[in-house]
């Protein structure tokens, strides 16, 4: 239903897969990638503003980190999914 109210506001559009007849992959249209870069550009002024207490350095270093745990959390969410996760 997510993807229905995208699309009737013109903001994806939906396109067959090469491969497999049975599957949709998602795009932006053209305005949907424009309410993204501005949506995205509002985000970096915000966490900017926020994070200007720190310095340039300890900014880096955190920006690193996040990565650096987004990365780690996307593969162990990735093995559960393959059931391969620990106990």
């Amino acid at each position: 239903m997510a993807v229905d109210r995208l699309e009737e506001r013109g903001l994806v559009v939906r396109k067959p897969c090469a491969t497999d007849r049975r599957v949709h992959v998602v795009h932006l249209s053209k305005e949907g990638e424009s309410v993204i870069r501005k949506a995205f550009a509002h985000h970096q002024s915000e966490m900017e503003y926020l994070l200007g207490d720190l310095p340039i350095q300890e900014r880096a270093t955190l920006i690193a980190l996040l990565k650096k745990l987004g990365k780690s959390v996307d593969s162990r969410l990735q093995s559960c999914r393959k059931g391969k996760h620990l106990d």
